[in-house]
């Protein structure tokens, strides 16, 4: 990260002459630091792979990966599901690392969750028939007792 002039906690390195805590302008998203990173398979493996190291270690990328955004490669495989040819509950809950596992969990935690704020109770959003449709393929594929046999 230092090399690409960021410091761990994904602000860009000060610049001469500029106020450290000075709001960095950028065009969009994706010049963002933790757009880039979960979206580059090279970097966002990387940092799993630390994930089975000691704590520290471990812990650090951790926290790391909760900051950035979503990695979309494994949000798309979970949320097409049986749509996708080599589809199988054990890719998708990686059991060879703790860490992977809860991802995903958190992955799928997200696609269940309702949105219960003040504002959107009684207003049909237009993605709501599609996360329905995804909860009944997910149930109907076993998903739920798949959760459970994790554990």
């Amino acid at each position: 990260m230092l090399a690409h002039n960021y410091r761990f906690d994904l602000r860009r390195q000060p610049i001469d002459g500029f106020d450290e805590n000075m709001m960095q302008l950028r065009k969009s998203k994706e010049e963002m630091p933790r757009y880039l990173i979960a979206h580059d398979p090279f970097f966002f493996e990387s940092i799993f792979a630390l994930l089975d190291l000691d704590n520290e270690i471990s812990t650090q990328a951790w926290n790391l990966i909760k900051t950035v955004t979503t990695n979309p490669s494994l949000y798309d495989r979970i949320v097409k599901l049986d749509k996708d040819e080599d589809f199988s509950w054990a890719k998708l809950f990686d059991s060879s690392s703790i860490y992977k596992m809860l991802y995903a969990l958190q992955i799928v935690e997200s696609l269940l969750e309702e949105d219960h704020s003040p504002e959107k109770q009684g207003v049909s959003k237009p993605g709501d028939e599609l996360k329905k449709d995804w909860i009944q393929r997910f149930l109907t594929l076993g998903g739920f007792q798949e959760i459970l046999n994790l554990f």
